[in-house]
């Protein structure tokens, strides 16, 4: 048998696992409670509830809810940063040549997300504005859509692409927060297509040469 100094040692990893394992069930609970309840609701009871968990344990890895939403947030734009970064690099691959469509399509996949997961996105950018502690990792967040944008935007042509990248983003945001205000089965087709093909035509006009 080994010394229980090795014991420990053995049983570390595995320790150390699971405490990981519940600390991502903690943030995952927080993102949803704050989808649900918005950035008021949320407290390290609510936060437990959701869990499934003691409210003990959420102190126990966030000691206050100012830490909770800065590492709810830092895991969001994490995992948001990791899709992104994956798009871009399908971006990457396309030559000038690429298909407009292809290319629009990779950028909607890209930031399509859950309408719960949007609305908490959206609470945290702006809870980011009264928590200097969130703003680093909000801007992070932005900065990556932004990188999307601009790296389609100059796929297709576009000479203007960092520029028509921001307002790009912006526009899609606007799109995301109508449909979460007012839900509407024709807004995608009926408007929010259209606008973004006129903004994204304007920035990078289509060549028919290309066509």
């Amino acid at each position: 048998m080994g010394s229980p100094g090795e014991s420990t040692a053995e049983h570390e990893p595995r320790r150390n696992a699971r405490g990981e394992a519940r600390r991502q069930a903690v943030l995952a609970a927080a993102l949803r409670v704050v989808g649900t309840k918005g950035i008021g609701g949320v407290t390290h009871r609510a936060v437990a509830a959701e869990a499934g968990i003691t409210p003990g344990l959420t102190t126990y890895y966030f000691p206050t809810v100012d830490t909770l939403l800065e590492a709810t947030l830092g895991s969001y734009v994490e995992e948001e940063m990791e899709r992104v970064g994956a798009a871009i690099e399908v971006l990457r691959e396309t030559g000038p040549d690429a298909d407009r469509g292809a290319v629009l399509g990779a950028v909607f996949q890209a930031l399509s997300v859950e309408p719960e997961q949007q609305l908490a996105q959206f609470d945290l950018y702006l809870e980011s504005v009264r928590r200097p502690g969130l703003r680093t990792v909000a801007r992070e967040c932005l900065n990556g859509y932004a990188e999307l944008a601009r790296l389609a935007l100059e796929r297709l042509g576009s000479d203007r692409a960092e520029e028509g990248s921001r307002a790009l983003l912006a526009l899609l945001d606007g799109i995301a927060m109508h449909q979460i205000v007012a839900p509407d089965e024709t807004y995608i087709e009926r408007v929010a297509i259209p606008a973004v093909l006129t903004l994204v035509n304007a920035y990078a006009p289509e060549n028919p040469a290309r066509g």
